[in-house]
């Protein structure tokens, strides 16, 4: 037990070496015990100019959530899954009100392949106001964008390299390709 006179001073006893604030709490924790022990930790490594000047502040902002679509098939996700082992790829197009995924197997990722593919399913189920999509060529060129002009439609692109804004198709395209893979893996011989 520490009297409060010299509990600054243990901690920075303990916090001599520059840990980090969990690695100071669990040392002075071993050896001595003291009221509030947590917070005067917290405090003495939070106004440590050496540890604030090297330590790096990496905070991620939390999310913001999306609206609800106001129904079926007016907000849907289109990703591209793979390259499968055959070479060939899957075109995924989620709703984002009911998550009905629509796959298609396409050849390649070219412009040319997908916008016959897409054209089809937007003539089977209808099509939608708004297409998410990452910033992938196919969906970034001139053809694409005339061809969603012909439906009137919306085309909202993802941050680049941040595959998390486009979940709905991502959070599909996981457990689907490891099912693949799985299947691929042929069984030892018994």
């Amino acid at each position: 037990m520490i009297p409060a006179s010299l509990q600054a001073t243990v901690v920075q006893l303990a916090h001599e070496g520059h840990q980090d604030e969990s690695k100071t709490k669990a040392l002075i924790r071993s050896k001595v015990w003291f009221p509030e022990i947590d917070t005067a930790v917290t405090e003495a490594v939070q106004c440590c100019i050496p540890c604030q000047a090297n330590t790096s502040r990496c905070k991620v902002e939390p999310l913001s959530m999306s609206d609800l679509p106001r129904g079926t098939w007016l907000n849907l996700s289109i990703d591209f899954c793979g390259p499968l082992p055959s070479g060939k790829y899957f075109l995924v197009m989620i709703d984002e009100y009911s998550h009905f995924p629509v796959v298609e197997v396409i050849c390649s990722t070219s412009t040319e392949t997908v916008i016959p593919v897409v054209d089809k399913v937007f003539c089977t189920y209808g099509s939608p106001e708004l297409l998410k999509s990452d910033n992938g060529p196919p969906f970034n060129s001139q053809a694409w964008k005339d061809f969603l002009a012909t439906y009137n439609m919306k085309h909202r692109k993802i941050t680049s390299l941040w595959p998390q804004a486009n979940a709905q198709a991502e959070n599909f395209n996981k457990p689907m390709i490891k099912a693949i893979r799985e299947a691929h893996i042929k069984a030892p011989a018994g």
